[in-house]
């Protein structure tokens, strides 16, 4: 079973990498006084990540999947952009089976996440 995950911060993160792809800040209305970060996402796994959960720590719900109709394929990395906070993700593949989860995790600075 694939759980492991790395949390590497980044200086900056190329401007070609950056994806808003919710059509603005995930989480914006629990962190709306803090600074905007970008989190790159990398699927180091061999399967495909079909679901993609970033929910604050304070929200009991993981939210909406943030892939929507796309995917993550093995190699691929994907850019989000959001709010510095503590954060709880969780990555699926495409039956539903959980590749990794994260709770509580602080990102406070521009940030890739390497899903291993």
């Amino acid at each position: 079973m694939l759980k492991i995950l790395g949390l590497v911060s980044l200086a900056a993160l190329s401007a070609g990498c950056t994806l808003s792809t919710t059509g603005g800040l995930v989480g914006s209305t629990v962190y709306a006084n803090y600074s905007q970060v970008n989190l790159a996402v990398t699927n180091a796994t061999s399967r495909t990540i079909c679901y993609l959960y970033l929910s604050p720590v304070s929200d009991p719900n993981w939210g909406p999947d943030q892939l929507g109709s796309r995917v993550l394929p093995a190699g691929q990395t994907e850019s989000y952009q959001l709010y510095a906070g503590q954060w709880d993700i969780r990555a699926d593949d495409c039956s539903h089976n959980r590749l990794a989860v994260l709770r509580n995790t602080t990102i406070a600075a521009s940030s890739q996440l390497i899903i291993q």
